[in-house]
């Protein structure tokens, strides 16, 4: 998933993704993004294109061409190594369980070595986030005293990750999203 992201968004007129040989992988939509607005800090827009690994992928530096109004031009680069990270499965409460005492740990299978985000939403809110893990480096989550409450409905998702803010490869090289698992909570 190339991705690029900035707090000048509103500069930017054309971002341009090349492989390590400078051949042209693909062009962000400026019209897709991520809105991010951290709490005192510039609002940042992060532009990213999902898209299947191409068979003629290679392990090197990719290159962000990025081109401002002002026709500047401003170049980025992130090292890649191409791999393939398996998804979390076995997610525990599973998907659909339903009457669950609120559980104490989510628990999940992932791989041997690596790091976790987990995300939990509260259904009834409109799927409103209530909960963002920093990143773990075991396959569990304590769920914090007061999180989840009783006759809830609630989902969760684990962003798997390969490395953890790494001096080369950067915070966001690779990365895959488990499936989305619901369940509610017993009503006592």
């Amino acid at each position: 998933m190339p991705l690029f992201s900035t707090t000048h968004y509103r500069e930017i007129t054309d971002i341009k993704i090349q492989y390590p040989d400078g051949k042209f992988l693909t062009s962000l939509d400026l019209k897709k993004f991520k809105l991010f607005k951290p709490k005192d800090k510039p609002e940042k827009h992060v532009f990213m294109n999902q898209m299947d690994v191409p068979e003629n992928a290679m392990d090197g530096w990719y290159t962000a061409t990025i081109s401002l109004a002002d026709g500047t031009q401003v170049i980025a680069k992130d090292y890649v190594i191409i791999s393939h990270l398996p998804r979390a499965s076995n997610m525990n409460p599973p998907d659909g369980a339903e009457q669950v005492p609120i559980p104490k740990k989510l628990t999940w299978s992932g791989a041997d070595k690596g790091f976790y985000q987990v995300f939990i939403r509260d259904v009834w809110n409109d799927s409103k986030l209530i909960y963002r893990s920093k990143l773990l480096s075991k396959s569990e989550l304590t769920v914090p005293p007061g999180l989840l409450e009783p006759d809830g409905l609630y989902s969760w998702q684990i962003h798997a990750r390969d490395v953890n803010e790494d001096v080369l490869l950067g915070d966001f090289n690779k990365g895959s999203m488990s499936l989305i698992a619901t369940f509610s909570t017993s009503p006592d």
